[in-house]
């Protein structure tokens, strides 16, 4: 009878799993705009904005991808991360997701906020402009 419990016990733990591991951030958690910060990498002969939600340099804005540094000669326009992901869904389907930071054409929420990265509470110092 105890194999049998123990046998139950671990079936459910196994059911629960999925459960348990679901993500769901707090509101007050959530990446949001209000929390962009930008920086300044001048480095190496390179000279270039960086911005806290995953974006290098951004063209019309200087300095962007400068080299060599101080010359004014910008090379880049904007550089982000892409994450891509297959996963399956519940009914078998098998899904392809690409995310990217780039600041253009992000899809729109119904609520008017843009689906992309943006940079969460608590990580930059609210008391200053730049990181």
């Amino acid at each position: 009878m105890r194999d049998h419990k123990l046998w139950i016990f671990i079936i459910l733990l196994a059911l629960a799993a999925p459960l348990l591991a679901q993500d769901n951030v707090p509101k007050n958690l959530r990446g949001d705009r209000k929390y962009r910060k930008q920086g300044i990498h001048n480095g190496n002969l390179v000279e270039t904005l960086f911005y806290n939600f995953g974006e290098v340099a951004w063209w019309g804005r200087q300095p962007s991808g400068v080299w060599p540094r101080g010359s004014g000669h910008s090379y880049m326009d904007g550089i982000t991360p892409i994450v891509v992901t297959e996963v399956v869904n519940r009914n078998g389907d098998t899904l392809h997701i690409c995310e990217a930071g780039y600041r253009e054409m992000m899809d729109i929420s119904p609520d008017g906020v843009e689906r992309g990265w943006q940079p969460r509470p608590g990580y930059a110092n609210p008391n200053q402009d730049k990181i």
